[in-house]
């Protein structure tokens, strides 16, 4: 739930408020955390809930407001979970080829071969492009949907591929690198990257361009927050498997004046939430927020990734795995150092209401007094799959208090006589 995204569309239409910068201009994350903030004001009021506690969550840029929000409203949330939230990710306070670094790791962590064979291709596809006919070659070669009018358009569909290939799942990465090196020695270089191209898209009767489409709604909302707020200065240097594409300020500036005759506001977001000296930052004013990551996702390059203090923490998914590989092959490794990880939570081995407990503890500091809520109901989306799945197989015994869906529904209204605690969370959903 987001202003501009989905269907919380201001002025009664989309028409409407995406006409021009003057609609658009009421979309910002600080009217989204302010919206929130109403939000969960009128429930607790609702369901007569006033004393709850409120943790909210939420996932890559929603993880950027559910930290944000902790910050601003601490009187309303009295803690947040913010997983993958590239909250560094602004001016230079983040290197500019670390996303693109994180990318080109996960693919050579799995294929030396794989790594370079990417790395080479840019360069050979420039070289067809620049000669005589060159781009009609490689459009009948990748059997584009429209013929290709720069070799920028190809490498940008290629990008596209392994950028998400690395933020949606190892598998996948292994499936292209898979495809490149079980390739037929006498393949060329572009028909590797031709049937990675068909693998991951396909059997479709084109590629690279599709059709053009009525822009999504969802897109042109984020496009505008990119120009005028989420300014994340992403390049690419020589160490990454992309051609170099060091971030270019007056571009950024360039584009977004075309798209909404705008110009950015490049210091926004460390001015308003903070960002420069971090650390002293929330370790001085912060308190009750997890940072969690997994290591391979390109934006944990852009997170926190280490504990600040007591009550502003740092998680990775790789914590809980550490320890399982030192039990499993004690003979490759001496030792394992695992915080946070919980690999006593199965079968009856610990309380099943033991996670409960303890962020009862952590939180009863600010907690008038007791009042019980049930959680939402709803189906689990598409971005739990894959931990549900591991879940149901590792039969973890707990109790989600998270919700699944971007808004509470289905609430029942408050049992005093509930003999158990949960905890109103709200989860934040990112563009």
């Amino acid at each position: 739930m987001h202003r501009y995204y989905g269907e919380s569309i201001p002025f009664g239409s989309a028409e409407k408020a995406f006409k021009d910068a003057t609609t658009l201009g009421y979309l910002n994350s600080a009217q989204a955390l302010a919206d929130y903030a109403e939000i969960l004001i009128h429930v607790k009021e609702e369901f007569e809930a006033q004393k709850s506690p409120i943790i909210v969550i939420g996932l890559s840029y929603g993880g950027m407001l559910a930290s944000w929000f902790r910050l601003k409203y601490p009187h309303i949330a009295v803690g947040a979970l913010a997983s993958s939230a590239p909250i560094l990710f602004f001016e230079d306070i983040t290197p500019q080829n670390a996303f693109a670094l994180v990318v080109s790791n996960d693919f050579k962590g799995v294929s030396e071969n794989c790594y370079d064979t990417i790395k080479r291709s840019w360069s050979i596809i420039d070289e067809i492009a620049s000669a005589q006919h060159g781009l009609r070659l490689l459009s009948t070669r990748f059997k584009t949907c429209k013929d290709l009018k720069d070799s920028s358009e190809l490498k940008k569909y290629l990008e596209a591929i392994y950028t998400i290939a690395a933020q949606s799942s190892r598998s996948l990465v292994q499936k292209i690198c898979q495809i490149i090196d079980q390739a037929p020695t006498d393949d060329s270089i572009l028909d590797k990257i031709m049937a990675v191209v068909v693998a991951i898209a396909g059997d479709a009767p084109c590629y690279v361009i599709p059709p053009e489409s009525a822009p999504d709604q969802s897109d042109k909302a984020w496009e505008w927050q990119k120009c005028t707020e989420i300014v994340m200065p992403g390049g690419r240097g020589d160490e990454t498997m992309f051609q170099r594409a060091p971030f270019n300020q007056n571009d950024y500036n360039s584009l977004c004046m075309l798209l909404f005759a705008i110009r950015p506001r490049t210091h926004w977001i460390t001015t308003y939430y903070g960002g420069r000296d971090i650390k002293l930052t929330l370790k001085r004013f912060a308190s009750n927020i997890i940072f969690s990551n997994g290591l391979r996702d390109p934006y944990s390059s852009g997170g926190v990734l280490e504990d600040i203090s007591e009550t502003i923490l740092a998680v990775t998914a790789e914590q809980v795995l550490t320890s399982w590989f030192r039990l499993k092959y004690p003979h490759i490794a001496l030792g394992a150092l695992a915080p946070s990880a919980p690999v006593l939570y199965f079968e009856d081995i610990t309380p099943q209401n033991a996670f409960d407990l303890v962020v009862f503890n952590d939180f009863k500091k600010v907690m008038m007094q007791p009042c019980y809520v049930n959680p939402p109901e709803s189906a689990p989306d598409q971005s739990d799959n894959a931990w549900e799945w591991q879940n149901n197989l590792l039969s973890m015994i707990s109790i989600d208090t998270m919700g699944n869906q971007s808004h509470l529904s289905r609430l029942k209204k408050p049992s005093k006589t509930q003999p158990h605690l949960d905890i109103y969370t709200f989860r934040v959903h990112g563009a």
